[in-house]
């Protein structure tokens, strides 16, 4: 069986197209904290095990000033690594921006990271395995809670097949939820019993929902869903300085928000296209959370049925209904896929997000 590379597994040097959230944290400094313990700055090739917690991540000092065009040998490196001089509103001038026993640091927005996530696997077309290789590639980034739902019906895989299939790379680091499919409901049946396992007010906790996207639907040129997949992954689990920023000021955080009122009976003002995004916990569980229009849509209407719109963030791509249209294929090429590459090129610069 052809398996993506996880990001469980020891790999050297990893290429952005292979793995692009490996290849940030080794030459990126923003993500220095998905470095393995020990690891410096790869500066042409270095052993690399991106398996590792993100509860201890490094956030940027309170007193951190603007970069002075100086470089200074880090002490904390034992004089070994040259890094930027940064001005300091309490020792005048640091280089220590990414010290993990520093206590000068901001707290982190976002310490601790859960997963929920929904699989109905149809038999035969391998599209919920392309869903978890894409998944799985990134499982690193949940250092909290790790939770699956399978549903089953006569058009599926067996759950024990799902379950095999992440075992193989994540062991038994991960909740089930099993139960029949509710062809009325979708993804609506498992909500509940998903969000239940990460119910707590405890700041610093965010928890990412996403879907095994386009199920149903072949794998050919001609069909969208799948190529929009590969962004919402990419956007919203390979960034993740773009999301810790998104959620120091706002509840939730995704890609593709679409704002206008797209579901007939819902309060529903506006929502994330595809239903991948991130949410700050406290700002769920202090809500209604319960409440979700009992309709196949209704996990995608959630978030606005519950936030206005300027309590979620658009990390890429925001547009209104009904022209945002990701199903359109002229509209993924000639408007998304553009904006797409524009906004890789500038995240590799630096962060851009709104509101």
């Amino acid at each position: 069986m052809n398996r993506v590379r996880s990001c469980l597994s020891r790999h050297r040097t990893p290429q952005p197209d292979e793995c692009g959230l490996c290849y940030r944290a080794l030459y990126d400094e923003r993500y220095s904290y998905l470095r393995a313990p020990g690891d410096p700055a790869v500066h042409g090739g270095s052993k690399f095990n991106p398996g590792i917690s993100l509860a201890k991540q490094r956030s940027p000092c309170r007193h951190l000033g603007a970069e002075t065009g100086e470089r200074r040998l880090c002490p904390t490196c034992s004089g070994h690594v040259e890094k930027k001089v940064f001005a300091c509103a309490k020792h005048t001038t640091c280089v220590l921006t990414d010290c993990p026993s520093c206590a000068d640091r901001a707290p982190s927005p976002i310490a601790v990271r859960h997963l929920l996530f929904h699989v109905m696997p149809i038999r035969g077309n391998g599209v919920w395995q392309r869903n978890l290789d894409q998944l799985l590639q990134r499982f690193h980034v949940f250092n909290g809670v790790r939770v699956i739902a399978v549903v089953r019906d006569h058009s599926c895989d067996p759950p024990e097949a799902v379950q095999e299939y992440v075992r193989a790379v994540a062991g038994d680091t991960v909740q089930w939820v099993v139960i029949d499919n509710v062809a009325h409901l979708r993804e609506v049946a498992t909500w509940g019993s998903l969000w239940e396992k990460v119910a707590t007010l405890e700041p610093g906790h965010a928890t990412f929902y996403g879907h095994a996207k386009g199920v149903t639907r072949p794998v050919n040129p001609g069909v969208t869903c799948h190529p929009w997949a590969h962004m919402l992954y990419e956007v919203n689990l390979d960034y993740l300085p773009l999301v810790e920023l998104a959620l120091q000021a706002h509840a939730l955080a995704g890609s593709f928000k679409k704002i206008g009122a797209g579901f007939q009976g819902s309060s529903s003002s506006w929502h994330y296209s595809g239903t991948f995004f991130w949410a700050r916990n406290r700002d769920v569980f202090t809500r209604d959370w319960k409440r979700i229009d009992q309709a196949w849509w209704g996990t995608e209407a959630w978030p606005g049925v519950h936030f206005r719109p300027e309590e979620a963030a658009c990390l890429f791509h925001e547009g209104t209904v009904p022209r945002l249209n990701m199903y359109s294929m002229g509209y993924l090429r000639d408007v998304v896929e553009p904006e797409y590459e524009k906004w890789k090129s500038e995240n590799r610069q630096g962060l851009s997000v709104t509101g």
